[in-house]
C-alpha cells in the first residue's frame, strides 16, 4: 500500500540518515566503499520517504545509467574520449543514480573498476575510489541534498507531510500523454501533450488548469500563508484564462507563491517554460517569469 502521508519525525530522520550515509560513503576507502554504497542505496530504495525522492531518478527514461557506462568504456577504449554528463540537473542526477543503482544491484553487468580506470586514468584502487567519490558521488548527493533542503523548508511547521511534498524530482517519460493537471510532476492538462518530456500549453484554459492544480499543494505551505497563496494561485489562473490583469500584478502574485514555497515556484517556472506559442506572450506567462525572477528563479 502506498503511504500517502509521513510524520515530520519520519521525514527529518530520513533526511538526517541520508546525509550521514553520504558522509560515510565519501569517507570510504577501497576496502569499505562497496559496503557503504550498499547502505546508501538500501536507504534510498527502501526507506518510505526516500523512495518517493529517488523513484523519479530511477524511472527517468531520458537517460540510461547502464548504457551510459557501457558506451563510455567502449568509446574510450577506441578513441580515448572522456565521459560526459547531461547539463540538465534532473537528467544528470537521474543518470548518476541509475549508474550507482546498477553498480549496487547488477554488479555482474557493470565493471566499476574498468570504468574508473577509463574515466580517471587511475589503476590504484584507493585513487579510483577517491576520484569516483569526488567526481560522481559528490555531484549526485549534492543535488539531492539541495532538493531535500528545499522540501524541508517548504513543509514549514507541518507535523504531517503529504507524499507529494517529497516529490523533489520530476518524472521524465518519453512520448507520454497524460490527462489532468497534477502538481509535482511534468504533466499535460486538458488537450495539451507531453512529448519527450516537453509539455505545451496551447491556450489560456490549459495553462489556467495547470496553475489551479497548485491548490492541491497548499497543505505544504505554512498555515499562516495558505489563504494568501491560495488567492495568488486563483489570480494567476484568472490571468491565464482571461488575460485581463496587468503584468505587474501577475508578477506580484507569482512572487507571493514562490516566496511561500520554492517547490510551487519551480512548478510555475516549469509551466512558463512549456507555454506554447499562443500563450508565451500572454500577461500570465510574462508576469510569472517576472515574479519568479524576483525570487531568483530563472528559465535556463
Amino acid at each position: 500500500m502506498v503511504q500517502e502521508k509521513f510524520t515530520r519525525r519520519d521525514v527529518e530522520r530520513a533526511f538526517r540518515k541520508f546525509r550521514d550515509l553520504v558522509s560515510d560513503l565519501i569517507a570510504a576507502d577501497h576496502h569499505t566503499w562497496g559496503d557503504r554504497l550498499t547502505h546508501f542505496m538500501e536507504h534510498c530504495e527502501k526507506n518510505p520517504v526516500m523512495q518517493v525522492v529517488t523513484e523519479p531518478l530511477r524511472k527517468n527514461s531520458r537517460v540510461n545509467g547502464r548504457k551510459w557506462c557501457e558506451d563510455f568504456v567502449r568509446d574510450h577504449l577506441t578513441s580515448g574520449m572522456g565521459y560526459r554528463l547531461p547539463t540538465d540537473d534532473e537528467d544528470c542526477s537521474a543518470l548518476l543514480y541509475q549508474f550507482f543503482y546498477e553498480v549496487e544491484y547488477h554488479s555482474n553487468d557493470i565493471d566499476i573498476i574498468r570504468f574508473s580506470h577509463c574515466a580517471f586514468g587511475e589503476s590504484n584502487y584507493s585513487q579510483q575510489v577517491y576520484k569516483l567519490n569526488k567526481e560522481l558521488v559528490a555531484k549526485l548527493t549534492r543535488e539531492i541534498a539541495y532538493r531535500l533542503d528545499e522540501a524541508h523548508e517548504d513543509i514549514g511547521d507541518a507535523q504531517e507531510v503529504p507524499r507529494e511534498a517529497m516529490v523533489v524530482f520530476h518524472y521524465h517519460n518519453n512520448k507520454t500523454t497524460i490527462q489532468g493537471g497534477v502538481y509535482g510532476s511534468v504533466v499535460a492538462t486538458g488537450g495539451s501533450t507531453v512529448s519527450d518530456s516537453s509539455a505545451a500549453y496551447n491556450d489560456g484554459a490549459q495553462l489556467a488548469a495547470a496553475i489551479e492544480s497548485l491548490k492541491g499543494a497548499l497543505q505544504d505551505v505554512s498555515e499562516g500563508q495558505r489563504e494568501t497563496v491560495g488567492k495568488a494561485v486563483d489570480a494567476l489562473a484568472q490571468a491565464a484564462r482571461l488575460n485581463n490583469l496587468p503584468v505587474a500584478q501577475v508578477a506580484q502574485e507569482a512572487k507571493a507563491v514562490a516566496s511561500a514555497s520554492r517547490k510551487m515556484g519551480q512548478f510555475l517556472l516549469d509551466l512558463a517554460a512549456k507555454a506554447g506559442a499562443a500563450v508565451a506572450g500572454s500577461v500570465a506567462v510574462l508576469g510569472i517569469k517576472e515574479g519568479l525572477a524576483a525570487c531568483g528563479l530563472h528559465l535556463p
